[in-house]
C-alpha cells in the first residue's frame, strides 16, 4: 500500500531535511601562502619557551646586555608567561616577518631518529688537575658549577699569591669571570643531556671518567667500577673486567637515568694525571653494547701521560 501526500507536504518536508545547525565552532583558514612561501623557509629550527612553547616570533624581545646573559646565550622574555628563556641564536635566525615557515623534520629523518635510539652515547670526561686551568671571559658569567672547598685546598699550594682570582669565584673582578675548562665541559654535557632526554629519551647514556685512575659509570644506576694501579697499563685485564659487567652497566635509557648522571657530574673533583689511554679503551666496551652507530664523546685538554698509551714511551 503506498502512502499519499499532497505536493505542498512534501515540499515543506524537503525544506525541513535541508536545514542545518549553525556550528560557530567551524571556520575556514586558507593557506595559499604556504604555497606560495615554500621557496623562504626559515633558517634554523623554531625556538620554543620552555614553559609554555610559544615559538619565539618577530615580536619578541631579546636582551643584549652581558649582565644578563649566561654564558653564550640571550634572554628572552616569553611575551605570553613572562618566563625567561636563555637562548643561542644568531642574528639572521631572529624571525623578521608575521609569517614564518620552518621545515620541522621530514619522515625520513624521523625513521632515523627512530632507528638511532638504540644506538648509545659514552661521556669519556678527564678529571685530571689540569682541567682546573681558566680563561678570562669579559662580563659577569655565572656557572653552575664551580671548584669546591676541597678542591681549593689541593691546589692552592700551587697558586701564586694574587692569582687567587683564577680559581675561587669570589676573588673574580666585577668585570672579568674567570672560567675553567671543567666548568665548559660540565654545561655543555649537561645541556647535551638535556636535549637527549627531550629528542631520544630511550637513548642509553653512560659516563667514564679519568685522572690517574679510570672510573665507569655506564648509565649511572649501578655502582661504578673503578680501574687503577698497575691493571692500568693492561689491557687485557680491562677488557676482561668489563665484559662481563658492561651490560649491567648500560641498560637504563637517559629518560630514566638523566637526573642521576648530572648528579654524577656535579661531584666531579680535578687532580692526578691523565690515563687516557685506559679510559678509551674502558669506554669503548661500553659503546660495544649499543648498535653500530654507538659513539664516544671525548673531552680532555692534555695528553695520555699515565697508563697505556703513554706519549713518548
Amino acid at each position: 500500500m503506498m502512502a499519499m501526500c499532497s505536493k505542498k507536504a512534501y515540499l515543506k518536508r524537503r525544506t525541513f531535511d535541508n536545514q542545518y545547525d549553525v556550528d560557530t565552532n567551524i571556520f575556514q583558514v586558507k593557506f595559499d601562502c604556504l604555497k606560495e612561501n615554500v621557496v623562504k623557509i626559515h633558517q634554523g629550527d623554531p625556538i620554543l619557551c620552555q614553559q609554555c612553547e610559544t615559538v619565539l616570533n618577530i615580536y619578541s624581545k631579546i636582551e643584549d646586555d652581558v649582565q644578563n646573559q649566561q654564558f653564550g646565550k640571550h634572554l628572552w622574555i616569553c611575551e605570553f608567561c613572562n618566563h625567561k628563556n636563555y637562548i643561542q641564536i644568531e642574528k639572521e635566525e631572529i624571525p623578521k616577518s608575521e609569517d614564518t615557515v620552518y621545515l620541522i623534520q621530514s619522515s625520513q629523518e624521523q625513521q632515523m631518529q627512530i632507528e638511532d635510539a638504540d644506538n648509545s652515547i659514552v661521556f669519556c670526561i678527564d678529571t685530571s688537575g689540569s682541567m682546573s686551568s681558566t680563561v678570562e671571559i669579559k662580563g659577569k658569567v655565572n656557572f653552575k658549577h664551580g671548584i669546591s672547598a676541597e678542591e681549593y685546598e689541593m691546589l692552592k699550594q700551587f697558586i701564586e699569591p694574587g692569582d687567587e682570582h683564577q680559581i675561587w669565584p669570589q676573588f673574580n673582578t666585577k668585570h672579568v669571570t674567570h672560567v675553567s675548562r671543567k666548568q665548559c665541559v660540565m654545561a655543555a654535557i649537561e645541556q647535551q643531556i638535556g636535549e637527549l632526554k627531550k629528542k631520544n629519551p630511550n637513548k642509553i647514556v653512560g659516563l667514564v671518567t679519568f685522572n690517574n685512575e679510570v672510573v665507569v659509570y655506564g648509565d649511572g644506576s649501578e655502582v661504578p667500577i673503578t680501574i687503577a694501579g698497575d691493571r692500568l697499563f693492561k689491557q687485557d685485564e680491562i677488557e676482561a673486567l668489563l665484559d662481563g659487567t658492561a651490560k649491567q652497566l648500560m641498560k637504563s635509557p637517559v629518560k630514566a637515568q638523566a637526573d642521576s648522571l648530572l648528579k654524577k657530574f656535579e661531584q666531579l673533583q680535578e687532580k692526578g694525571q691523565t690515563a687516557l689511554g685506559p679510559a678509551l679503551i674502558s669506554a669503548l666496551q661500553l659503546a660495544k653494547i649499543g648498535k653500530p652507530g654507538s659513539m664516544i664523546i671525548i673531552c680532555t685538554d692534555g695528553l695520555a701521560n699515565f697508563g697505556i698509551g703513554i706519549f713518548g714511551k
